[in-house]
């Protein structure tokens, strides 16, 4: 139970932080038979998928390096059902995370390039 708000107050966190910075915010924890998404929003007009990623320490790695090419395979396919569902095909997007370790944001933009 602690794990999980931890992690929900870990998506607050991004979220504002992203809302300061210009993202429309369109969706939060968007799920389909894939996989689910943290928080969806638009960078002027781009589709960006955020991974929201948390830790308390890097006894394991800094938060961002537990998006492996698993994890960005479901964010994909996920990521395609919702611009189906919304009827945006013909909109750019891409993948970002959201490291978040001792209360310090680090965005770090376009992960699969």
């Amino acid at each position: 139970m602690k794990h999980l708000i931890f992690g929900q107050q870990g998506e607050k966190l991004a979220l504002d932080y992203l809302k300061k910075h210009g993202i429309i915010i369109m969706a939060k924890n968007f799920k389909n038979r894939f996989g689910e998404i943290d928080l969806i929003g638009k960078d002027k007009e781009q589709i960006v998928f955020f991974e929201v990623k948390r830790s308390r320490d890097i006894r394991f790695g800094f938060p961002e390096e537990r998006v492996d090419s698993k994890k960005l395979n479901k964010i994909i396919k996920t990521g395609q059902g919702f611009l189906i569902k919304n009827n945006l095909l013909n909109k750019s997007w891409r993948i970002d995370v959201v490291s978040i370790r001792n209360r310090q944001i680090k965005w770090i933009k376009n992960i699969t390039n």
